[in-house]
């Protein structure tokens, strides 16, 4: 009798112990995810300085691929911050919009410095909604990105009230799969060689 006593006491410390440290950890990490939101809300501060300094000399290289880097993490930090809230979290919601905005300013920053500076790379816009197919899609703009990095994806949802996401849509009349290249629009679901044609690589 004893030793079940034992066990028991033993096994109800554990067990309290485990929901303690359970407690904990998720206390931790809303503070992380706290701590994070703050410091992505300083980085969009910090990103729209950048702009500032490249507005005295558009074609200068280091200033453009630190505000490059910069919002690509913007990004990353933002999808993070998805996974652990939920993308209908209000606050992520917010946060998502305005980095829509960062990425329309980045991509009419980027148009420009490519035309005045004579840079070669492609741009691309890309309107999503929830679907596989999309998905697809998403992952296989990610793959030439990141392989090749002269390519720049600007990936919005589709069904955003955001009016200046409406205002591409309508500019350049897009449907629920589209993408624009280089101010080309493709209304459909591409494949990997497709856009290996349309990218040159």
């Amino acid at each position: 009798m004893n030793r079940l006593l034992l066990a028991f006491i033993i096994s109800t410390f554990l067990f309290i112990i485990a929901i303690s440290f359970g407690s904990f950890l998720s206390v931790l990490k809303v503070y992380d995810i706290d701590e994070m939101q703050y410091d992505l809300i300083t980085d969009v501060n910090a990103n729209n300085l950048g702009y500032l300094l490249l507005l005295e000399d558009p074609c200068d290289v280091e200033i453009g691929n630190e505000i490059n880097e910069e919002i690509s993490d913007l990004g990353r930090k933002l999808s993070f911050m998805e996974t652990q809230r939920g993308r209908g979290n209000e606050e992520v919601k917010r946060l998502r919009e305005y980095y829509s905005l960062l990425q329309i300013k980045h991509y009419l920053f980027m148009k420009s410095i490519k035309e005045e500076c004579g840079r070669d790379y492609d741009l691309v816009l890309y309107f999503y909604e929830e679907c596989d197919l999309c998905q697809d899609q998403g992952f296989l703009l990610k793959y030439f990105k990141d392989k090749y990095g002269d390519i720049y994806v600007y990936a919005f949802d589709y069904h955003s009230d955001n009016e200046a996401i409406q205002s591409l849509k309508k500019k350049y009349d897009v449907g629920i799969f589209g993408v624009v290249v280089n101010d080309i629009v493709y209304n459909e679901i591409m494949s990997k060689e497709e856009f290996k044609d349309i990218f040159d690589v």
